[in-house]
This record gives structure tokens, C-alpha cells and sequence, in this order.
């Protein structure tokens, strides 16, 4: 991410990936990118809104969302920022 020469429009996390946990990963990402998109996949009992919000996400969905509904919050969030 640090090293991209194109910028990320979003970032789609994971509360429980393995390497970096998403809240981590979102609030590392907005550190560096503030206006990167970020949605944060909840689920697991790992996270919940409070946590994604306290992380910087842009928004959540369930764990059990699908890939289209998850993009489609991605294009909403998108708009709304004007991206």
C-alpha cells in the first residue's frame, strides 16, 4: 500500500485476516490515506460498528454479506465521498 504508484480508491478488510487484523489494517491505511475508502467486514465476533468506526471505516457489513452487496456498498461509499 505504502509503496503503490496508483492510489487505492477502497479497501475492503477483514476483522480476522491473518496477518493484520482489518480494524488495524483500516486505521493504518487512514493514517497514511485519509481518504481511502475503507469497509470493514464484520463477523467472527471480532468486530462490530463501534470498533470499525473507532478504526476509521468508512462503513461495515455482515460477515455473511455477499461480494456484489459488499462492491455495491463500495460504489455507495464512493459517491458519497465523491470519488
Amino acid at each position: 500500500f505504502r509503496s503503490s504508484t496508483k492510489p487505492f480508491d477502497a479497501v475492503i478488510a477483514y476483522p480476522s485476516a491473518p496477518e493484520i487484523p482489518g480494524t488495524d489494517l483500516i486505521a493504518a491505511i487512514k493514517a497514511l490515506k485519509p481518504k481511502t475508502v475503507c469497509l470493514l467486514v464484520l463477523g467472527d465476533g471480532m468486530a462490530d460498528e463501534t470498533a470499525a468506526k473507532l478504526a476509521g471505516a468508512d462503513g461495515a457489513v455482515a460477515g455473511q454479506t455477499s461480494g456484489p452487496s459488499a462492491a455495491a456498498m463500495v460504489e455507495t461509499l464512493l459517491r458519497q465521498k465523491g470519488a
